[in-house]
């Protein structure tokens, strides 16, 4: 029989080497002029057409799609409102992960009027702390 709750738990560790090891691997394949520490932000690799688009973009939104499970197992497991408030925020942080993926920078090029990328970056890397 499928244990839930272990799957669930693993999850909260395979999420992040998913979606950490799609950053550290479009760092070190992107060409300079898609990004360097220096000069460029980590979202320029997922901008629409670069050559890192897929790797980088597909990453937050596998990794935090993998983790999300893992935000149940600990919903289930809090014993107070101060816990499930911590989860919520860690929910909404996942939510804004995959938010970046999804609205990538210049994605209004290829849908939506309205560029989104900016509310989903301020909302993972806002709440995550």
């Amino acid at each position: 029989m499928v244990d839930r709750r272990r799957i669930a738990t693993y999850c909260g560790i395979v999420g992040p080497i998913v979606s950490v090891g799609a950053i550290f691997l479009a760092t070190i394949v992107a060409p300079p002029e898609t990004f360097t520490w220096q000069d460029r932000a980590l979202s320029d690799m997922g901008r629409y057409g670069a050559p890192t688009f897929l790797l980088f973009n597909g990453g937050l939104i596998l990794g935090g799609l993998v983790g999300l499970p893992f935000g149940w197992r600990l919903w289930i497991a809090s014993r107070n409102a101060v816990e499930r408030l911590g989860v919520a925020l860690l929910a909404v942080a996942i939510a804004g992960m995959i938010g970046v993926g999804v609205f990538f920078l210049d994605h209004t090029a290829v849908y939506l009027e309205t560029s989104k990328h900016g509310f989903a970056a301020l909302t993972g890397f806002g709440v995550a702390p």
